[in-house]
């Protein structure tokens, strides 16, 4: 070859590679990385690195789910085949589980990996990718594709996260990209031509598909759908067109359907710059839906399409919807009622069902770049005014024997919630410090049995169980302060331990209710209830799955649970965790006295409960069972 024809190589080679970058350039105007796109992952490591909060607690939260997934097997399916919901519910669940638990496992491991860099993470979540590349050739029945969609996003996120990584074999990232192509994204795509929540999840499953694959041209299309339907989708009120016609779920489908909403169009503005979170059509925006969403679900009365309608202030076995979407909108809107809204429940986690905004606090969004990112609530407790508390009264249970009849009574016998125990005073003593009230297997007469009787506490021969409960009432109350409690809780079957206050008058639940401290069936809750509009008792709930927590290990150590009230409002905290915040002005008793019960002195309460309404059943649990108290103190100012 002479010079010359080098010569002209060599510019041959250099104007194709001039094409293909300024191609790539015109492809991808936005931050690159789908979901996760590498600033918003060097701004996290960043803050994790400085123990700055909330980033902190919502990392360990993660690499809690990251460690439970080490020890799993796959549950790769051949044919993921799942009947439609409203005909088969337990094969609907059973089979989306399998996909659900794997997903989450790799997304958790593989997001762990990219902050923290241990390989142990990385290692699991090529695993479960891996497993379901080579075993599921196809998916079936009615809910097949969609729950395929809008569970399976978990693995397209992990995949695109660790694409580049040289663990991943390159034969075995061929296989995964085959069933990318060839079994997900031709789920997703066999249904998005949908136009309600079906269509937003598969499109949204469609694009991190493309993003990993870089298929630039189905990704346009994708794109194209969304824009061209988003004003059918939500009108100008904000509701959503689709998801009301759901009546009494109309709620939930609206959050249903404004999640991969959402996260498609930070998706799309990762990888174009192009910005739908603030286009509008004739008054209709993401933004409108968004607070309609978050009005109505704290005002369900309000709501015109349902008596009743489904919202987070009950318990869902989804989690704490729509806390997670309005933490990832947080960062797109700055919006105050969002940051009051979300404060209760940080640091988010949903880690169940469906996945998009899966890890909200820990992976916040932005539109101006990941510098400028500012939280306004810390994860650690806020001061209520000023510090200067004063102890006003304090139980230290440094004797011996039963509790000190000064500041304690029994409550006796079946109390409520038709649980199993028996309550007497011989199972609560002190020793060593601590207040000890333990829960036995041992049967005690009834001395008040009707056999024919309708009332359960009556009509009950005898109990199989016996406990302790405590309380304060007629003895001391408190009108506002910092209660502190430091004690060990027993997290098996069937065990309820809690401490509570009731209000002074009124018949429950006009009284309202405050349980600082409630465990049972796995959740550790901290709940807030005064009487609903239906005369019923309406309740302000948060809950955290024990095993996120430490499970076992966690239980073994005593903590430290902390109510703050004041005349502005109540926040309940576990170890300075925020569990549970909420504003004196929202907890009006909805009767005709509009009481608030919260503006009235309050008794404490201490109880050890078995079974019941809500305590599970204790029959695989070996007794006796402890609810230990080191101390409890109560300040004011």
């Amino acid at each position: 070859m002479n010079r010359y024809h080098k010569r002209w190589v060599r510019a041959y080679l250099a104007c194709l590679l001039l094409i293909v970058f300024f191609a790539e350039a015109g492809r991808t105007q936005g931050i690159g990385g789908g979901m996760h796109p590498r600033p918003q992952i060097d701004f996290v490591k960043n803050q994790i690195r400085l123990r700055n909060e909330p980033y902190l607690s919502a990392y360990q939260m993660l690499l809690k789910k990251a460690d439970s997934a080490l020890a799993l097997e796959s549950h790769a399916l051949e044919d993921f085949s799942i009947p439609g919901y409203y005909q088969d519910k337990i094969g609907h669940q059973k089979n989306s589980l399998a996909f659900q638990l794997d997903g989450i496992s790799a997304y958790s491991c593989a997001l762990a990996y990219r902050l923290g860099g241990e390989k142990k993470y990385a290692k699991k979540a090529l695993f479960f990718l891996n497993a379901w590349a080579k075993v599921n050739k196809k998916y079936s029945q009615l809910d097949g594709s969609l729950v395929m969609s809008y569970s399976g996003t978990t693995f397209m996120i992990a995949a695109d996260l660790l694409k580049a990584d040289k663990a991943w074999k390159p034969a075995d990232q061929e296989l995964f990209r085959t069933w990318t192509r060839n079994v997900f994204r031709h789920a997703a795509n066999s249904i998005r031509y949908r136009n309600n929540n079906s269509g937003d999840w598969s499109r949204f499953a469609s694009l991190l598909a493309d993003v990993y694959l870089n298929d630039q041209e189905d990704f346009q299309q994708n794109v194209a759908l969304i824009k061209k339907d988003l004003f059918d989708k939500i009108a100008p009120d904000g509701h959503m067109v689709e998801e009301v016609k759901r009546q009494v779920k109309g709620i939930w489908y609206t959050y249903f359907s404004l999640a991969p909403l959402t996260a498609s169009s930070w998706v799309i503005y990762t990888q174009t710059a192009e910005d739908l979170f603030k286009v509008e059509r004739n008054g209709a925006s993401i933004k409108k839906a968004l607070d309609y969403l978050l009005y109505y679900n704290q005002h369900p009365a309000e709501w015109k399409y349902a008596k009743n309608p489904e919202t987070n202030l009950i318990y869902t076995e989804t989690g704490p919807w729509p806390a997670n979407l309005l933490e990832a909108m947080n960062g797109i809107y700055h919006g105050a009622e969002y940051e009051r809204f979300v404060s209760t429940y940080r640091p988010v986690m949903y880690p169940k069902h469906d996945y998009a905004w899966t890890f909200p606090t820990l992976m916040p969004l932005s539109l101006t770049g990941f510098k400028q990112v500012q939280k306004q609530a810390a994860a650690k407790p806020p001061k209520l005014q000023s510090d200067d508390f004063k102890l006003v009264w304090a139980e230290e249970f440094n004797y011996k024997g039963a509790p000190d009849p000064k500041k304690w009574i029994f409550e006796k016998g079946f109390e409520r919630n038709e649980e199993l125990q028996w309550y007497q005073e011989d199972n609560a003593w002190c020793e060593n410090g601590n207040l000890i009230l333990e829960a036995r297997k041992e049967r005690k007469l009834n001395p008040n049995y009707v056999g024919d009787s309708n009332d359960w506490k009556r009509n009950r021969k005898e109990a199989e169980y016996t406990s302790a409960s405590i309380k304060t009432r007629g003895l001391h109350t408190w009108l506002y302060g910092r209660f502190i409690m430091r004690g060990k809780i027993d997290i098996r079957d069937g065990i309820w331990p809690a401490w509570w206050t009731l209000g002074i008058k009124g018949k429950w639940p006009a009284t309202g209710e405050i349980d600082i401290m409630e465990y049972y069936r796995k959740r550790l809750l901290a709940n807030i209830a005064y009487m609903g509009s239906d005369g019923k008792d309406a309740w302000f709930s948060t809950e955290k799955d024990i095993e996120e927590m430490g499970g076992t290990e966690w239980a073994k150590q005593y903590h430290v649970w902390r109510m703050d009230w004041d005349e502005q409002g109540i926040a309940l905290y576990v170890d300075d965790h925020l569990l549970n915040k909420l504003e004196m002005s929202k907890l009006v008793n909805q009767d005709r006295t509009h009481i608030n019960p919260f503006q009235q002195p309050h008794y404490m309460l201490l109880d050890l409960a078995i079974g019941g309404k809500q305590g599970g059943s204790p029959a695989n649990t070996s007794f006796p069972a402890r609810f230990e108290v080191d101390y409890i103190r109560v300040y004011q100012k």
